[in-house]
């Protein structure tokens, strides 16, 4: 059983799988009985698209290798032009397996040229799953992505076995990556050292043509152009969290995205009274950062929209955790509307 509402649900059914014909069933329940983000939250609302029924986007069955790659975080530093990659490895052979992991890096620039690296780090898998992390330096020759450059560095991580001398490919993961800092100084928001306004506009999860938000990157890529051709260079995602491919296109654009956790804990819901939408939200975040966190585009984390309850001690301890564990964005409590409350962590 899995009750993201913001991050694609994943399966490891190889514990049931037998040899020869099986079937797999997909059972869902839409009912909101267990945990209440709020019936007005844009995640599950009636009011902007219908209450989502049924799967939207890919369905797919991957088989993967005994030594695998479970997760690739990036991490830019401008300071010395470089990256940390934490790499997440699960060895199931039951033994240690010795190896390397194989780092292929490369930005295509149509106004700044093209840029390659190719780096490889041996280690030793032991078994169960590790945390891997590697520097790789980028260079003095490293292309910064900003709303005027977005240029994206795409990033193949291989995880090797050793073999009588030379390196076999085992297991192969793809993901996105921008060299970008933002953050917050003096009361303005900084990209790559730069002092920038944000123009933006919000996103309510509105989609009446198809009741559901795009699935491609395509359509997410003619909004992003749309707002840019109206001077805005941002967009709050209200009370819920767009798919994958909202983050690809707004990388390709250069768009600065806030995306939030999929509760408005005011109308009905609350946040810090020990109710199941704490540890859930808690939860959520941790499953958006994992799955979109290596996108340039992703600068900032909202929880919600405009709590209530016991919210500014719960709100506090989520920014003070973040800002401690992933400094790739910058992270509020609550986004807010109006004259909502203000709080130290706002």
């Amino acid at each position: 059983t899995q009750n993201s509402l913001c991050v694609a649900h994943e399966y490891d059914i190889s514990p049931y799988i037998k040899r020869g014909k099986n079937t797999i069933a997909i059972r869902i329940d839409n009912r909101v009985k267990d945990i209440n983000p709020g019936p007005d939250s844009h995640s599950i609302t009636d009011q902007t698209q219908g209450n989502w029924n049924g799967i939207v986007g890919g369905i797919q069955l991957r088989r993967s290798q005994k030594v695998f790659i479970n997760d690739v975080q990036v991490f830019p530093r401008l300071s010395d032009r470089s990256v940390v990659v934490q790499t997440t490895v699960t060895n199931a052979t039951g033994k240690a397996v010795k190896g390397a992991i194989d780092f292929v890096a490369k930005c295509e620039s149509t106004a700044r040229g093209t840029h390659h690296i190719n780096e490889t780090r041996y280690h030793t898998f032991s078994t169960g799953t590790q945390l891997i992390a590697d520097t790789i330096e980028i260079g003095e020759m490293a292309l910064l992505w900003d709303e005027f450059h977005p240029d994206v560095y795409y990033l193949q991580t291989h995880v090797c076995e050793s073999y009588f001398g030379s390196l076999v490919k085992m297991d192969r993961h793809i993901t996105s990556f921008g060299m970008r800092e933002f953050t917050v100084g003096d009361n303005y928001f900084y990209v790559n050292g730069r002092k920038t306004l944000l123009r933006g506009t919000v996103e309510n999860c509105d989609f009446p043509l198809t009741g559901y938000a795009p699935m491609d990157e395509e359509s997410w890529e003619r909004v992003f152009r749309i707002c840019k051709c109206y001077g805005l260079n941002h967009m709050r995602f209200h009370s819920f969290c767009p798919p994958e491919a909202a983050f690809a296109a707004a990388d390709r654009v250069g768009f600065y995205l806030q995306p939030e956790g999929p509760s408005w804990p005011n109308h009905g819901s609350s946040l810090g009274n020990g109710e199941p939408i704490d540890d859930y939200l808690w939860a959520e975040a941790e499953r958006m950062v994992k799955a979109y966190g290596n996108h340039p585009s992703f600068c900032m984390m909202a929880i919600g929209n405009e709590p209530r309850g016991n919210w500014v001690e719960w709100v506090s301890k989520f920014v003070d955790y973040w800002k401690e564990h992933d400094t790739r964005r910058v992270y509020t409590g609550a986004s807010v509307g109006g004259g909502w409350q203000w709080q130290p962590k706002s």
